[in-house]
């Protein structure tokens, strides 16, 4: 029996499977449920039918499970996926009998050799996947879902008796699946432009279709009406969001109108596509009472950017007119079936206050998110519940300063971005944690705040454009205005053992602003850090990476290539004009400081940052900063940096270096046992993330106490005994694996020492490996090990977790 159990959904790796609570799931069988009352025939109502039942068995009600799969095969026997799922749950209830009955008709039907059941099943897969507790909206789970749904369309291409609309149902499947991968490729214009161009393509495929002489008898059937119009609609979607053909002066993505994609001339549809509401206009002829198509136009009426968004007139009945589309969606079914009405509807109302700043709008959508979380949780609710909230607590008048007296406001927005952080788990949205961090801000907590813009900045992808580094670089400099009023006079050759504790606090700030600063370049792709005269090659003409530097197209298109030394300096200094020129007048001081001490500490590559700033702030013209007292002040730093702090330039990279300038750990550690919670191995290179990343997070956010070997060994004691000293006196040994991990001689010892206590003192779930680089190396070392992945997204909540195991 064991043979055929990749058929059926439970074979299947779904989000429902993976210990879901009863209310996702509840919300979710009401969702899909729904649909039922759209597609009432077909394959549509048996792929509908078939995933509920999954949904009632994973939600403890097999009873339940069984009349839906029952109900598909009282219209299609030879379902695969019916037979197989009624398998799975008696077997899982002891009806052994019932079972080998049920998997003896299974036999039957692939002793058939039927192809049209097996591409059907594989169909009916894909549809599982796109509905399955819409969760996890990641590029693989659509890749898996369009290419399942695509595998069955050509199976059934070699298939002549068959019925057109069973393929016409699976396409109309498919194109919403383009949708969600759609969403998701945003941010890759070549897979963007891919998925725009198959889904336009299946989109005609499946209206021209509809006007053909094959589906005369079906065409008023409900299910073929609902996917005419729903088509139609998702076009409009489609021809909304164009794909990004060039970049503003921002940085930001924008549409060039003039461009008409080969695919839309290719298939008449360029009148649509300069103006969408063309297709929604169509798809309400269709049926105009049903309530995807009301959302959807009422999304595209609420996200139309005029050239100026303003409080015009125009605007205003452009949302009244999408609060219209909405309001009789909801009137259709106002239950929890149309939670993503309810969004919509408070997203409206929340457009309608950011542009007339009405509170009443805003306390409207304040209500309709509310009412939406009544029936289901998610993080984006509890950040739009908490910006919300945010701005009720703003002083009258103000768009920015709270006023601390609308105390019930402000605890209302803590409360809910608290809950909207805790929800996010491994879903990478950046926006989330910069609204925190404002919130954060403006309640002047800036080391909390700058820890949500560090984690934005972590999860930001590569080419996207750097709001979380303007908003950390902002919240340092404010840091820095207020530490630096503590320093001692730039002209005093004296300084006490106070002085000197604020000139290493300082000197740390300054240090960590440096830091961030390169992490940021990295990061966004602006400037390759490695000089010319430590990589002779970098000075050759390369064609830079299309994936990651879309700007660059123009010119590469042309011809013109420009060398990677002169894309440096010309990348960097753009990255000081668009980030960072208005923090010239606003923090003076501050910005003369950190030119001050690159000009001053730092060599090749700081020099070039410390000529931009200057040039942007023009400092030596103002009068309200000393910029020659300053400058003195650090020259003289210089010296003593080295002595006390640590930093000092690197001659080989002219990057910062730093040997003790490391935070303070807490004084006790969580656990009752061990002296510290976590002992860090890691390579040399990873020393300024394992410095401004794991340790402040894991000591300065969650109070563990943790030990690396610099700051935490004591000068004079034998190394090795040094390190055999922390790894015995540690709760958990975290080791960073990277390329030059396995290179590091101190590293490989202090792993020999980790697993060789672990295994001699019987201590399960000693050691936990976190991979920051994609490498094969750790596979034999680590094969039985579970291995915290960071390559692309850092689980902070996982590694907390495992920490605290007992």
């Amino acid at each position: 029996m064991e043979e055929q159990t990749y058929f059926g959904h439970f074979s299947l790796s779904l989000n429902a499977s993976q210990v879901q609570s009863e209310a996702t799931l509840s919300h979710t069988i009401a969702k899909v449920k729904s649909l039922l009352d759209d597609y009432v025939d077909g394959f549509s109502a048996n792929a509908i039918r078939n995933l509920v039942g999954v949904f009632y068995f994973y939600n403890k009600a097999p009873e339940e499970s069984l009349k839906y799969f029952q109900d598909v095969l009282k219209n299609d026997q030879e379902n695969l996926n019916a037979l197989a799922n009624q398998v799975f749950v008696y077997k899982r209830l002891f009806r052994t009998k019932k079972a080998d009955d049920t998997y003896r008709k299974l036999e039957v039907v692939l002793s058939s050799r039927n192809a049209v059941a097996v591409a059907v099943q594989k169909a009916e897969c894909g549809f599982a996947y796109l509905f399955d507790c819409y969760m996890n909206n990641v590029r693989p789970r659509w890749d898996r879902c369009t290419s399942t749904f695509e595998e069955a369309l050509h199976e059934l291409e070699s298939v002549k008796d068959i019925k057109k609309r069973i393929k016409l149902e699976i396409k109309f499947w498919t194109m919403q699946s383009y949708q969600k991968r759609y969403e998701t490729d945003v941010r890759d214009q070549i897979k963007h432009q891919e998925t725009f161009d198959k889904a336009v393509n299946i989109i005609n495929q499946i209206t021209e279709a509809l006007g053909t002489d094959e589906f005369k008898d079906c065409r008023n059937t409900k299910t073929v009406i609902n996917v005419a119009a729903v088509s139609q609609a998702y076009l409009g979607t489609f021809f909304f969001k164009k794909p990004d053909t060039k970049w503003n002066e921002k940085g930001l993505t924008e549409v060039d109108k003039t461009i008409i994609p080969p695919v839309v001339e290719e298939t008449g549809r360029t009148e649509e596509f300069r103006d969408p509401r063309i297709c929604f206009i169509k798809a309400l002829k269709e049926n105009p009472d049903n309530r995807e198509v009301r959302i959807r136009y009422a999304n595209y009426l609420r996200d139309i950017r005029n050239e100026r968004e303003e409080a015009t007139e125009e605007n205003r009945k452009r949302l009244d007119e999408a609060l219209e589309h909405v309001n009789h969606s909801l009137s259709l079914d106002d239950s929890e079936a149309n939670w993503f009405g309810r969004i919509t509807k408070a997203s409206i109302y929340f457009s309608k206050y950011q542009l007339f700043k009405n509170k009443n709008d805003l306390e409207s959508a304040i209500r309709d998110w509310e009412f939406a979380d009544s029936f289901h949780h998610t993080s984006r609710i509890f950040s739009q519940l908490a910006n919300a909230y945010r701005l009720m607590a703003l002083r009258d008048g103000s768009d920015a300063e709270l006023d601390l007296d609308k105390d019930e406001y402000i605890t209302k927005a803590c409360v809910y971005f608290w809950k909207s952080v805790q929800m996010l788990g491994t879903q990478k949205w950046p926006e989330i944690h910069r609204c925190y961090g404002r919130f954060l801000r403006d309640l002047e907590d800036k080391r909390e705040a700058i820890e949500c813009f560090k984690r934005a900045m972590e999860i930001d992808t590569a080419n996207k454009p750097t709001k979380s580094f303007e908003h950390l670089f902002e919240t340092f400099l404010q840091m820095y205005e207020e530490e630096v009023q503590d320093l001692p006079n730039c002209s005093s050759e004296s300084v006490d053992e106070n002085d000197h504790k604020v000139e290493l606090r300082v000197d740390r700030l300054l240090f960590e602003i440096a830091y961030w600063f390169r992490f940021a370049v990295k990061k966004y792709k602006v400037l390759d850090l490695k000089e010319k005269d430590e990589h002779p090659e970098a000075s050759k003409a390369q064609k830079p990476d299309p994936k990651f530097t879309r700007s660059y197209s123009v010119q590469t298109d042309i011809g013109i290539v420009p060398s990677t030394i002169d894309i440096k300096a010309k990348e960097a200094a753009n990255l000081f004009e668009k980030h960072t020129r208005r923090f010239c007048d606003e923090y003076k001081t501050a910005m003369a400081h950190l030119c001050a001490y690159f000009e001053s500490v730092t060599e090749s590559y700081s020099d070039r940052i410390s000529k931009m700033i200057q040039q942007s702030a023009s400092f030596k013209s103002t009068e309200d900063v000393e910029w020659n007292k300053i400058m003195e002040y650090w020259t003289r730093r210089r010296s003593k940096l080295s002595q006390h702090s640590g930093i000092a330039s690197c001659p080989a990279c002219g990057n910062l270096t730093n040997k003790l300038s490391y935070s303070e750990p807490p004084e006790k550690a969580r656990n009752e046992i061990y002296k510290y919670d976590f002992y860090v191995v890691y390579p040399e290179n990873q020393r300024e993330w394992v410095l401004y990343s794991l340790i402040q997070k894991l000591e300065g956010v969650y109070g563990f106490k943790g030990a690396i070997n610099d700051r935490d060994a004591i000068p004079g004691d034998n190394i090795f005994k040094s390190i055999s000293h922390l790894i015995e006196n540690c709760h958990r040994v975290l080791v960073v694996l990277t390329r030059e991990f396995y290179q590091d001689r101190w590293c490989m010892h202090s792993l020999d020492l980790a697993e060789s206590h672990s295994y001699t003192n019987k201590r399960d779930n000693f050691i936990i490996p976190i991979i920051l680089e994609s490498t094969d190396v750790s596979a034999d070392r680590f094969s039985t090990i579970i291995c915290l992945d960071g390559v692309e997204y850092f689980d902070w909540d996982k590694l907390v977790r495992s920490i605290n195991q007992r």
